[in-house]
């Protein structure tokens, strides 16, 4: 995600919590934007306020704890990529959207994705049916629930959702994004804002798409990437 740290915005929000008590203890955020009106604001005040709070040294060592039907994760990425289209006009936006429908979006997301990894020298990925399925729930919850988000309407996480596929994985990344209105935009998108997921050794992807016209951002897609011990190709 570094295009967004090099990028023009003016002003960031950082956020953090910390919780023991939950599975992954540190939570972070971090805001980036342009706003009119705005002005610097300066917080080294607070930073003593924070260091009291959280000493260093009383930090626990970072670790993901799985459950009995997975390993636990050496990572999860979970990158939101949100943005609506900003020229395409209805017509054209409800052409694309049956052509979605009818024809094999995830194919297209497979080449798609093979063709920027080969633009690297990088091996091909395949899809599996797994891992797809897992991408297809989150897809369906955000356009259901009207959102762009990682986390599903229950609180479920990508690591939940593979569970429920009975996936494996010590690793895994997922990317959503809405608004894109054909798979060649949306890869576009991913590949400015996260391209080194895209370009990681994930052996698996899974693709996810949900289209509903009565939805503000109409499309939703979602993008699973994940190694997977057992798993193939199918």
């Amino acid at each position: 995600s570094s295009a967004y740290l090099f990028s023009d915005f003016q002003f960031i929000g950082p956020g953090y919590a910390y919780d023991k008590t939950k599975t992954y203890k540190h939570y972070w955020v971090m805001d980036l934007a342009n706003a009119e009106g705005e002005t610097k604001t300066f917080w080294r005040p607070l930073i003593p306020q924070i260091a009291a709070q959280f000493p260093v040294t009383s930090l626990p060592t970072p670790k993901v704890q799985g459950t009995t039907a997975m390993k636990a994760f050496t990572s999860i990425l979970a990158l939101a990529v949100v943005a609506l289209v900003g020229s395409t006009n209805a017509i054209e936006a409800e052409s694309v959207s049956r052509e979605l429908q009818v024809a094999d979006y995830s194919t297209k997301m497979l080449n798609a994705v093979n063709a920027k990894r080969a633009e690297k020298g990088l091996a091909a990925v395949c899809i599996n049916t797994k891992l797809m399925k897992a991408a297809q729930v989150l897809a369906e919850d955000n356009a259901n629930s009207n959102r762009i988000s990682t986390v599903g309407s229950d609180g479920s996480t990508q690591a939940d959702r593979l569970e429920a596929q009975n996936i494996t994985a010590t690793s895994a990344a997922e990317l959503v994004g809405a608004g894109y209105v054909s798979v060649d935009r949306i890869i576009a998108a991913w590949m400015k804002a996260s391209s080194e997921y895209i370009y990681a050794d994930y052996p698996y992807i899974g693709p996810g798409y949900k289209y509903d016209k009565t939805k503000q951002y109409k499309h939703y897609w979602v993008l699973d990437l994940s190694d997977g011990e057992g798993e193939t190709c199918a």
